[in-house]
């Protein structure tokens, strides 16, 4: 059995980490561009287009340079359990999606009622132990 830990966040620490999560698991599958993307990098949404454009080609390029051609073709990348990836990446990610379903049913039960999207659901994992995540009283 392996060892267990608690760590206590508050709810800006617990979206630093779901967007740490993503970002990590989106790098190692060679979804750079993504990695930044979507509000991790506020300096990024701030630049010309052309200047994004560029970018997004330079992260396309690396991504095709890590995976040793692999990713050549438009949105290619690694499956996030394939053995080709670093094992720390679908752990990362099994970590965000437990994050974000706990956010996405924290909203739906303070903000209305809940919808189903990607959020509604936890999961599918690789085999790997889930994170539990459990509300602190004020």
């Amino acid at each position: 059995m392996s060892k267990k830990y608690k760590i206590i966040l508050d709810e800006k620490q617990l979206k630093t980490l779901l967007k740490s999560t993503e970002a990590f698991s989106r790098i190692c599958t060679g979804q750079i561009e993504y990695a930044i993307s979507e509000g991790w990098c506020e300096k990024i949404f701030k630049l010309p287009i052309q200047v994004k454009d560029s970018l997004r080609d330079n992260f396309k390029a690396i991504a095709n340079i890590l995976s040793d051609g692999q990713f050549n073709g438009h949105n290619a990348s690694y499956g996030i359990y394939n053995e080709e990836i670093d094992k720390h990446a679908a752990t990362a990610y099994n970590i965000n999606q437990v994050i974000r379903h706990h956010i996405w049913k924290e909203n739906g039960s303070t903000e209305g009622p809940v919808s189903f999207t990607r959020d509604s659901s936890v999961c599918i994992t690789n085999g790997e132990t889930l994170i539990e995540i459990e509300n602190i009283p004020e």
